[in-house]
């Protein structure tokens, strides 16, 4: 294709016409209502992967069931990929920079790794992007409520086989492939609870979280992610009741030290797995604390070692059935993790999108969003769970990232005040007051060409300066609550799409009624020169005196001027402008020869 049929094929006119066909209208109408649906059943669905008869070496594998819900998972993937070209034709979703490098890189980084949960998480990104935040995790805590206390419930009544994984520790997986999958899901369904209804969490609620931490931790030996939850709980209230005690997270060292936090769990991971020994005291006592994490990460790492894009890795984890083998192959810290499979790039970005998340929380003084981030930091240094969308909420924000307006950084540049438009005082009117439509012709053509052409780029920019108005003037409630910047976003997305075909309406009814008018003035009596002449000399003459150039009186211009069409279109103002003219002709007369040239 060459560049001039690329620039036909993706002309404004193509581009329009995509954004007012019926799919895209149907999109900018129910897209918000099919994405709520879609991340419902692409949860649902994709949790029961992990339940028991899902399991093919559990020993109580169902085929039927696995197959369907894996035929399903495909088709949601297909429906994720449909909304992602919805997003682009319907509206302006994405930041063209952010959308071309993280889809540009994340196709490397596929091909290279040969990952298969890295395609989900790159379609889950780029489809839910308009989705809203608040929107987006009620249904994540709908669908984690769902799947935990639905398989809990089939488990207790023997339909999900509650089967000992680890008979040493007496470890149950309640119903999932592995011991620590409920307990997680817990941790996870918590933060989205705290995130969206944290008005709504009495004491008595926090307390009964607190009793089914303690059943989890006793049924399944989790220790790390039952401490995690008490203290999450703890934090909580803490929060709830003495807020004065977080006034320290609106500093701004804070906000910098919670960027840097993933960097420098990840550096801290790199060390104690690189120098672990277990001739080491020290690295290897904390190998046992974290459960052998730091030897498995040291034993991948000789292996594999680390790559610019990533490279195919087979891990080999735990799930019922493997306990007792020797292939163990595993790192479950999120950033060694990534760092090892996805390559150095792709660690780097998801670092600046953990930061560019605390700089969103962090610029509205959102404290709770503060928090949970820290605690979803912390988390992932020992469950690989930061980048797995079927648990993490706050993958959201991350998708919404590719939403923000071209030039974000410089956002304060877009609220400049606005110019004032200068007056015209070539304007023509009526005896009623309305232009004419010769002045409105002649008007049209004194328009500066300059600000015809650049119509057309603030007509496009409306939507970005929408959205980063409306995003700045959203402020947190007094309880701060979760900061919903992705539900102002979407909505200024909604309302500058609106503006900007306003805008478009306006022009074309602009030009057409020039149009009108110009006809109109091109279809009236041809005016002859000479009555031309006599108007003009009529003007310029004294008042009561007669103009030899003319050859008539005062009295004759005035009859030439009734017949004129010229003159019949002149309004009061060039009369008071005519009558001004005498008087101060008569003044100069009146005044001495020295002082006609300046004033006192």
């Amino acid at each position: 294709m060459t560049a001039s049929s690329a620039r036909s094929f993706f002309g404004p006119e193509q581009v329009a016409a995509l954004r007012h066909s019926k799919a895209a209208v149907f999109w900018r109408k129910y897209g918000q209502l099919v994405l709520t649906a879609l991340l419902f059943l692409f949860l649902l669905f994709s949790w029961m992967e992990n339940v028991i008869l899902a399991g093919e070496d559990s020993g109580h594998y169902v085929a039927a069931f696995a197959l369907f819900f894996k035929f399903g998972r495909y088709l949601i993937y297909l429906m994720l990929a449909v909304a992602v070209v919805l997003n682009l034709i319907s509206r302006r979703t994405y930041n063209l920079y952010l959308f071309l490098a993280i889809g540009l890189l994340s196709v490397i980084v596929l091909i290279a790794s040969r990952n298969m949960p890295l395609a989900i998480l790159t379609l889950y990104l780029f489809a839910f992007t308009p989705l809203g935040f608040k929107r987006g995790v009620k249904v994540y805590v709908l669908a984690l409520s769902m799947v935990l206390i639905g398989v809990l419930f089939l488990s207790a009544l023997g339909v999900f086989p509650n089967i000992n994984i680890d008979p040493a520790r007496n470890r149950y997986g309640l119903g999932f492939t592995w011991v620590s999958t409920a307990p997680v899901l817990f941790f996870f369904l918590l933060m989205s609870l705290m995130s969206t209804q944290a008005k709504k969490l009495s004491s008595i609620t926090l307390w009964s979280f607190v009793l089914i931490d303690i059943c989890l931790f006793l049924l399944t030996d989790t220790n790390f992610t039952f401490l995690a939850i008490l203290i999450l709980l703890l934090v909580f209230a803490l929060y709830r009741n003495r807020p004065d005690l977080f006034a320290f997270t609106h500093k701004k060292w804070f906000a910098v030290a919670l960027m840097l936090l993933p960097i420098v769990l990840t550096l801290i991971a790199l060390l104690c797995s690189f120098f672990y020994s277990a001739d080491n005291t020290v690295l290897n006592s904390l190998n046992g604390i974290f459960s052998g994490r730091f030897a498995n990460a040291k034993a991948a790492m000789d292996e594999y070692g680390f790559s610019l894009f990533g490279k195919p890795i087979v891990w080999m984890g735990n799930y019922a059935g493997s306990v007792g083998e020797n292939n163990y192959m595993y790192v479950d810290c999120s950033y060694l993790n990534f760092l090892l499979n996805y390559g150095i790039l792709y660690w780097a970005l998801v670092m600046g999108g953990c930061a560019l998340m605390v700089h969103q929380a962090s610029k509205s003084h959102n404290t709770l969003m503060l928090i949970l981030l820290f605690f979803l930091f912390c988390f992932s240094f020992y469950e690989v769970r930061l980048l797995n969308p079927i648990y993490n909420p706050f993958l959201l924000i991350a998708s919404h990232e590719l939403a923000l307006p071209e030039g974000w950084f410089t956002q304060g540049i877009l609220h400049r005040p606005a110019r004032k438009e200068k007056t015209d005082n070539r304007t023509d009117h009526k005896a009623d007051g309305k232009p004419s439509r010769f002045a409105g012709f002649m008007n049209s053509l004194h328009t500066p060409k300059a600000d015809k052409k650049a119509a057309a780029p603030a007509a496009e920019k409306a939507p970005e300066l929408a959205a980063a108005t409306i995003v700045e003037s959203v402020e947190p409630d007094e309880t701060d609550e979760a900061f919903d910047l992705t539900s102002a976003k979407a909505a200024a997305r909604e309302i500058a799409e609106e503006e900007s075909e306003a805008v478009s309406a306006l022009k074309k009814e602009e030009e057409r009624t020039s149009l009108e008018e110009a006809a109109a003035f091109l279809s009236e009596p041809a005016v002859s020169t000479e009555t031309v002449l006599e108007d003009l000399s009529a003007l310029s003459a004294p008042a009561g005196k007669t103009n030899p150039a003319a050859g008539v009186d005062r009295d004759d211009s005035a009859r030439h001027n009734e017949e004129s069409p010229l003159a019949s279109q002149s309004n009061p103002d060039e009369k008071d402008i005519r009558n001004s003219n005498s008087v101060n002709t008569e003044t100069d007369q009146g005044k001495p020869e020295g002082d006609s040239g300046r004033e006192d």
